[in-house]
């Protein structure tokens, strides 16, 4: 089963998924599927990704690291 397969009409806008995952001793390219779900999902706008192998895998231009908006997240002030 793809993400475009249980996607729904007028569906979200931000996606988060991780590098890869590994089961069983494999890893398996997240990131991949949610670039080809993507495609057929003109409403995304974003993808949040975090790093759980750390090894490269394909970036588009939708594409944020979740670390950074984690790092930047705890610099802001929730109090003002």
């Amino acid at each position: 089963m793809t993400i475009s397969i249980i996607y729904p009409p007028g569906g979200a806008e931000t996606i988060i998924t991780s590098d890869q995952a590994v089961r069983g001793g494999k890893l398996i390219d997240l990131k991949a599927t949610v670039d080809a779900a993507v495609k057929e999902c003109p409403g995304v706008k974003r993808v949040f990704v975090a790093q759980r192998t750390g090894n490269k895998v394909s970036q588009t231009d939708l594409d944020i690291p979740l670390e950074a908006v984690s790092i930047i997240s705890t610099r802001i002030d929730v109090n003002r």
